[in-house]
């Protein structure tokens, strides 16, 4: 019995130890696609982007960086409804994290200026969850296009556009 007892805690002890070698390994793997995704990001390989960061949401399909992360490659791609799709799941992840409904206010400004109302809402509810974000979201490039909708102008603190005659020498 006790020859049984052994034989079982050394089988138990393999298995944890086998267990516990997959998990570092995947995570060897998670941060090397990582790296890879964010280097192909900044040399703009958009193909490389998705590949990488594809397989990393795959593993964590909850991660919702790196989901935000794919979509910028989709986006690259072209693939604008899988990118848009994308950021909306990942802002459903993260719930209480501005930067994902800003991410998908970037994304809709970037389209059509039909779909400005909707970056507006991005914005104005990234700016319920952190209200200190207000100056930023102000001078962020990405949504210049948003300037002119007096909502979005409201929200981010800029002044009014004045319009004054022009003189004529």
């Amino acid at each position: 019995m006790e020859s049984t007892s052994i034989a079982s805690t050394l089988l138990g002890a393999g298995i944890c130890a086998s267990i516990l070698a997959a998990y570092v390994l995947q995570r060897r793997w998670i941060r090397a696609a990582w790296k890879r995704g964010m280097d192909a990001y900044e040399r703009k390989d958009f193909d490389e982007v998705r590949a990488a960061f594809h397989y990393v949401v795959k593993k964590y399909p909850g991660w919702a960086v790196a989901r935000r992360m794919l979509a910028r490659g989709l986006a690259g791609l072209g693939k604008h409804e899988e990118a848009e799709q994308e950021l909306r799941f990942a802002a459903q992840l993260e719930p209480r994290n501005a930067e994902g409904y800003i991410d998908l206010a970037i994304f809709l400004a970037s389209r059509s200026h039909e779909r400005h109302d909707e970056a507006v809402a991005c914005v104005e509810t990234a700016l319920d969850v952190a209200p200190d974000m207000r100056a930023a979201v102000a001078t962020l490039p990405q949504l210049r296009a948003l300037h002119a909708h007096a909502r979005f102008r409201d929200l981010a603190g800029l002044p009014e556009v004045e319009i004054t005659r022009a003189r004529l020498n």
